[in-house]
């Protein structure tokens, strides 16, 4: 049988039909810098108000902690998303770096710590 994912809006969460719940943390610029809990998963954000910074917690430690970052609100082109990685580096793209940013509208990166440094994709 065909798989399928629901997602909700304004319940707070997304739920996969295998009854996997991720938590969704909101964030707008009234809430900029945000600094990412080690309760976050989903990190929606809307940036229509102005620009957002999100802080990762230092990649050490953590091997294996998963974080997604989205813009949600589609106006990261013209108010950008940094996200800063807590004092260790963000790898992707052939590059290493303090912070990453977002500049497309709906973009957003998924995390991952290797324990050393946070490795990210980035979807544009």
């Amino acid at each position: 049988a065909a798989s399928r994912v629901n997602i909700s809006a304004d319940t707070g969460s997304i739920k996969f039909n295998s009854g996997w719940v991720v938590p969704v943390t909101s964030v707008n610029n009234a809430a900029s810098p945000y600094t990412v809990l080690g309760t976050d998963y989903f990190i929606s954000v809307d940036t229509s108000g102005g620009a957002v910074t999100v802080t990762l917690p230092a990649a050490t430690g953590l091997a294996g902690r998963t974080y997604v970052i989205r813009d949600t609100g589609g106006a990261a082109a013209a108010n950008n998303i940094t996200i800063g990685g807590g004092g260790t580096n963000l790898v992707g793209g052939g590059a290493a770096a303090a912070t990453k940013t977002l500049s497309a509208a709906y973009a957003g990166a998924t995390v991952y710590s290797n324990g050393t440094t946070w490795n990210y994709a980035y979807v544009a």
